[in-house]
C-alpha cells in the first residue's frame, strides 16, 4: 500500500533528455536492448520504435556472436524501474556501448514512478527518433571523443606494449572491492576502462572514467556508474597509485599493476649522459641480437655492448625487424670491428616448457646503480600463462628489474627457453617476472629480411650452473639507446 501511495503521489526531482543528431545516429545499423525491470511494458514501445526507423534489433546472445566490426555498428537501450525505501528511479537510455555518454536519456528521481512519467520518458524518446529520419551510413562519421570503444583487454594490452606511454597510462587494481580499470590517453584527456567482472556499478569493457588533467598529478575524474548517477571526484596519481577521491571521504585507491617499472623507461642515464634508454639482448648467430621491442622503440642510435675477452667492447648496431605485438626485435651488429663470439654454446627450445622448470636469467638491471656486469638471477616457471592469461609469455619468480628487458632466461639444462620482458612493481607482488616464449622468438627469426640460422648448441646437460653462466656471458649483449 506505501508503494501504490508513492504510485498515486510521485513528486518530480529531476528529468534530463538529452537528443541524438541525425548524422549521429545515422553511424549504427543494429540496437540491443538489456531490461532490467519493466512493469509497464515500455520495450516494445521501443522496439518498435527503432525496428519502425529501419534499425536490426539483436538480442544479447546474437551480440555476443557478432563480430568486432558489427559490434561497433551496435546501440545499446537500457531501461529500468526501482523503488526503494525512501526515493525510486526511473530511467531509460540508449547509448553507444561501451561509451560514458548515451545518445539518449530520460531519468527521474522520485518519491515514487508512475506509469505516466515514464511513459511520457519514452515518448520523448521516441519522438527524437522520428525526427531524426535515421537512415543507415556504411561510411561513419569519425568520433573521437571516446576512442576506445569496444576495446578489449586484449587490444589494451598490445597497445600498453607498443605505446611510448605517459605516467598514468597503464592498467591499475583496486585490492579491497576487487576493480580493475585500464587508463589510456587521447587528445589530452584520459579514459578509464573497466577490465573487471561485471558488478552493480561496473560494467566490464565500458568507458566509466574521463580524466582531465587540472595540474600536475591532478586530474578532475568524472565517474559512469549508471545513467541516472554520475560522480565528480579529483584523482591523485603518486607514483604507481592513483586514488580517487570526494570531499574530505577516500573512495578508492588503485595500484598499477601493469606495465611494470621494468617495461616502458626512456629515462635511464648511462655514461656521459647520452644515452636515452638501456636494456639487454642475447646473442643467437654471428651477429644477430634477440631484445625487446619495447627496448628499441624510439632508438636513433643503438650500441651493443659485448663481453670479448672479458672485456666489454661497445658496437655499432641497428634494427633489423621488429614484432611489437608480442615485444620482440631482432638487433644486427653493424661493426666491422666486430669479429664474433664464435659458436653459440646454447639451442633454442621450440616449444613452450612445463611449469616448475628451474630457470635463470642474464642481463644488466639498473646499470647506473648496479654496475655494467651481467647479473643473474635464478627462479621456476610459475605459470605458461602472462599477465592475466597472456599466452605469448610465461609467468616465472625470477625477479627482474628495469634493464633485464629483453635479457634471456636459460632453463638448468642450458637452453634458451624466453626473452624477459617485464616485472612487477614490489609493492604489488615479489618475485614475478614475465618471459616471451622462444617460439615466438623463432617465428620473428623465420620472418626476417635475411635468413637467421638457428643455433645448434651443445649438449649442456648436468653441466653446473656456474659454468652455464661462464659460457653464456660473452652472448649477453647490453644494448644502449640514443
Amino acid at each position: 500500500m506505501k508503494n501504490l501511495k508513492w504510485l498515486i503521489f510521485a513528486c518530480l526531482f529531476s528529468l534530463k533528455i538529452m537528443s541524438a543528431s541525425a548524422q549521429y545516429l545515422d553511424n549504427y545499423k543494429y540496437i540491443r536492448f538489456n531490461l532490467y525491470q519493466d512493469p509497464y511494458n515500455i520495450g516494445n514501445t521501443l522496439y518498435d520504435a527503432f525496428a519502425n526507423a529501419g534499425f536490426q534489433i539483436v538480442s544479447n546472445n546474437e551480440y555476443e556472436q557478432m563480430n568486432m566490426t558489427d559490434k561497433a555498428l551496435t546501440l545499446l537501450a537500457e531501461y529500468n524501474y526501482w523503488v526503494g525505501r525512501n526515493d525510486a528511479y526511473s530511467g531509460i537510455q540508449v547509448c553507444l556501448d561501451n561509451r560514458m555518454h548515451p545518445i539518449w536519456e530520460s531519468y527521474q528521481s522520485v518519491h515514487g514512478s508512475s506509469k505516466s512519467v515514464f511513459r511520457k520518458m519514452t515518448k520523448n524518446i521516441v519522438a527524437d527518433i522520428e525526427r531524426s529520419h535515421y537512415h543507415f551510413n556504411p561510411n561513419p562519421s569519425p568520433s573521437t571523443e571516446h576512442p576506445y570503444v569496444y576495446w578489449n583487454e586484449d587490444s589494451i594490452m598490445n597497445y600498453l606494449r607498443s605505446q611510448t606511454l605517459l605516467p598514468i597510462e597503464g592498467i591499475y587494481q583496486e585490492y579491497e572491492k576487487n576493480i580493475k580499470i585500464a587508463i589510456l590517453q587521447h587528445q589530452g584527456n584520459f579514459f578509464g576502462i573497466t577490465l573487471s567482472p561485471k558488478g552493480e556499478n561496473w560494467k566490464k569493457y565500458r568507458t566509466q572514467i574521463r580524466l582531465k588533467p587540472i595540474d600536475d598529478n591532478l586530474y578532475d575524474a568524472t565517474f559512469d556508474y549508471y545513467f541516472w548517477e554520475r560522480m565528480k571526484k579529483l584523482g591523485t596519481l603518486s607514483g604507481r597509485t592513483l586514488e580517487f577521491s570526494y570531499g574530505k571521504y577516500k573512495h578508492e585507491k588503485f595500484v598499477k599493476v601493469y606495465p611494470p617499472e621494468s617495461q616502458g623507461k626512456k629515462t635511464a642515464k648511462v655514461g656521459n649522459g647520452q644515452c636515452k634508454a638501456t636494456g639487454s639482448g642475447v646473442l643467437i648467430s654471428d651477429n644477430i641480437v634477440i631484445t625487446n621491442y619495447h627496448v628499441i622503440e624510439d632508438a636513433n642510435r643503438v650500441e651493443a655492448v659485448v663481453n670479448v675477452n672479458g672485456v666489454p667492447e661497445t658496437y655499432n648496431a641497428r634494427v633489423l625487424c621488429s614484432d611489437k605485438t608480442n615485444d620482440l626485435a631482432i638487433v644486427c651488429i653493424k661493426d666491422e670491428n666486430f669479429k664474433g663470439q664464435g659458436e653459440v654454446p646454447f639451442k633454442i627450445v621450440p616449444n613452450t616448457i612445463d611449469v616448475g622448470t628451474s630457470v635463470f636469467t642474464m642481463g644488466f638491471p639498473l646499470a647506473t646503480f648496479l654496475g655494467d656486469e651481467v647479473k643473474i638471477t635464478d627462479g621456476i616457471v610459475s605459470s605458461k600463462t602472462g599477465y592475466d592469461g597472456d599466452v605469448v609469455t610465461y609467468q616465472i619468480s625470477a625477479p627482474i628489474q628495469p634493464g633485464n628487458s629483453g635479457g634471456p632466461l636459460f632453463d638448468k639444462s642450458g637452453n634458451l627457453v624466453g626473452i624477459t620482458n617485464a616485472g612487477i612493481d614490489k609493492s604489488v607482488a615479489d618475485n614475478v617476472g614475465y618471459a616471451i616464449k622462444t617460439p615466438y622468438v623463432l617465428s620473428l627469426m623465420d620472418s626476417a629480411p635475411i635468413t637467421i640460422p638457428v643455433p645448434n648448441g651443445k649438449n649442456l646437460v648436468d653441466r653446473p650452473l656456474p659454468e652455464l653462466v661462464k659460457m653464456f656471458i660473452p652472448f649477453v649483449v647490453y644494448i644502449k639507446i640514443y
